[in-house]
């Protein structure tokens, strides 16, 4: 069985991917540098410039070329021998533009997933702080000039606006590109900015791309923490967009971490991921977290024990077992075979 994860930390956040000894993760799609640099004095943060990303991009590729249990993927063939060689496949993103994006670097760089815009508005659209702000003209050509460079574009993070103009913009000028939302929840179990919406997910699945449910708990629900709102998210997905069309991306790190580690690592990035405070952000952030945390995903996901849920009753035998390892994985895997280069 294939584990895939299309967001995943490797290292905590903002430090350099590590694999630790015990890490269970066939591949995943890992963020090659922060989405925005700290302001100083000051909350929230500006987008990297083409220099920054490519600088920090180099010295996060190096890390990954000195572990052995790591492996650089710019093609599939490259995520076949990495799962064939019992490697974790390490697919790069950036979840944000540079302010001077230049694709074809990027894409020379390693880059593979290109997000549009990450918190606010940038000269190409919006992050999900305005829902209501478009997709630019500028924003138009650099699809264009994303699919020239062969890049997979993430609409993960981007505002509703933009992320359905974006959908449509592909769709209606026949772009030849691949589109994926590596993580996010349904806007239609909770209204959170940074969910999609059905309208947005039925037109990823007409593109051919995939939808990933994240495990964010404030992504989720408003107070509960437990396993039941991710459930619930991953429910509305597979109804929405089918079963060969979801997978997973927990937006979590893959790293051993006390209580009290996890706690202050949330309280510093706070101020500086959510400065207007809209996000709902809060400590556990996230329901999985750990080197093993896909296999405590699948172990629920199969629990014969089943779940008690106030909105969806009694679930055993909620997910059939070739449900599970499709989005596990294997729809990840197939999508990876038709978006990146042989």
């Amino acid at each position: 069985m294939l584990i895939g994860d299309a967001c995943c930390f490797l290292g905590e956040r903002g430090k350099d991917p590590l694999a630790q000894k015990d890490l269970m993760l066939n591949f995943g799609v890992a963020t090659a540098t922060p989405p925005t640099v700290p302001l100083e004095n000051k909350k929230g943060g500006r987008p990297l410039t083409m220099k920054e990303t490519l600088d920090k991009v180099g010295g996060f590729k190096n890390s990954i070329i000195n572990q052995e249990r790591l492996r650089l993927v710019f093609g599939f063939s490259d995520l076949v021998e990495a799962t064939n060689n019992k490697q974790t496949g390490v697919v790069l993103g950036l979840q944000n533009t540079p302010s001077d994006a230049e694709p074809e670097a990027l894409f020379e760089a390693g880059i593979r997933i290109m997000a549009i815009a990450y918190y606010g508005q940038n000269q190409y659209g919006s992050g999900f702080a305005n829902a209501e702000i478009g997709l630019t003209e500028d924003g138009r050509n650099l699809i264009r000039r994303y699919a020239e460079a062969g890049m997979i574009i993430d609409v993960s993070h981007a505002g509703h606006q933009t992320m359905i103009d974006a959908i449509s913009f592909i769709e209606e000028n026949r772009i030849d590109c691949q589109i994926m939302a590596s993580h996010g929840g349904c806007v239609s179990v909770s209204h959170h900015l940074r969910n999609i919406s059905d309208e947005a997910m039925k037109g990823i699945i007409r593109l051919e791309g995939v939808v990933g449910i994240t495990t964010i708990t404030f992504n989720l629900d408003e107070r509960d923490n437990s396993i039941n709102p991710f459930i619930r998210h991953l429910s509305h997905a597979l109804k929405i967009c089918g079963e060969n069309n979801v997978c997973i991306g927990t937006d979590s790190v893959y790293v051993k971490r006390t209580l009290k580690e996890a706690e202050e690592g949330i309280k510093k990035l706070r101020p500086w991921l959510d400065p207007l405070d809209i996000q709902g952000i809060r400590y556990p952030e996230n329901i999985y977290e750990g080197p093993d945390l896909m296999q405590k995903i699948y172990k629920d996901l199969r629990d014969e024990a089943g779940f008690t849920d106030p909105y969806i009753g009694f679930v055993q035998g909620h997910f059939t077992n070739d449900q599970i390892k499709k989005i596990i994985g294997q729809n990840m895997f197939d999508f990876f075979n038709r978006a990146l280069p042989a």
